[in-house]
């Protein structure tokens, strides 16, 4: 199910939630590194949780401006769903409704193959101040294999030694408010093309991942 396309420089990572699960997460999680045709958008070796988010070593291609970060990041093993600490002070906890969770369904649109989970940056200064804080708030988006689907059970009989079914990818983020955007440096000049697998249908990405997987 791997797809190709001829990337320019410059461009924009920007794939849908159901892309990264069909395209990353599935592929990742079942064969390793060798089976992504585009390496290097979703970042390897980075742990997200050895510093304060606004001191992660983020890749300039995801540093869109000076408050604006959207990153990429594989991860051996699910967060905790109650949260995690950081050094330095701060923690990813869980945010949204009904605990920020979502499941994403396989090729018979019945099971579910994946979820993702929501988390926010909160640190000890605004919990003493009320939610208060200075610069953007961060966020962070956890997809995971439902390990349980049978669209992975071959995965269990006969395991890729290279695979990992505890493998998640992170989206570390920044929700910037509209009047701090307006404060960007005027000489900041956004990418000029955005890639969004627009010729792919996000659920057939995930029917075909998920179908290779038997």
């Amino acid at each position: 199910m791997a797809h190709r396309a001829n990337l320019p420089s410059g461009y924009r990572f920007n794939p849908t939630d159901r892309q990264i699960i069909g395209c990353y997460l599935i592929p990742m999680a079942l064969h390793g590194e060798d089976s992504l045709t585009q390496k290097g958008d979703v970042v390897e070796g980075v742990d997200v949780f050895a510093t304060r988010p606004d001191a992660i070593p983020f890749d300039p291609r995801h540093v869109l401006g000076r408050s604006v970060v959207r990153a990429y990041f594989f991860g051996d093993h699910p967060t905790d769903s109650r949260g995690r600490e950081v050094p330095g002070g701060g923690a990813w906890l869980p945010c949204g409704g009904g605990g920020g969770e979502k499941a994403y369904s396989g090729g018979d649109g019945d099971e579910t193959v994946a979820y993702r989970l929501k988390y926010e940056f909160r640190t000890a200064e605004e919990e003493e101040t009320g939610g208060r804080r200075r610069g953007p708030r961060w966020r962070m988006k956890e997809f995971r294999l439902n390990k349980g689907a049978a669209a992975f059970r071959r995965a269990h009989a006969r395991p890729n030694p290279k695979a990992n079914l505890d493998c998640v990818v992170r989206v570390v983020y920044t929700k910037v408010d509209e009047d701090e955007l307006e404060e960007e440096d005027d000489d900041y000049e956004p990418m000029d093309y955005e890639f969004e697998f627009e010729d792919f249908d996000d659920d057939q990405i995930v029917a075909e991942a998920a179908a290779e997987a038997h």
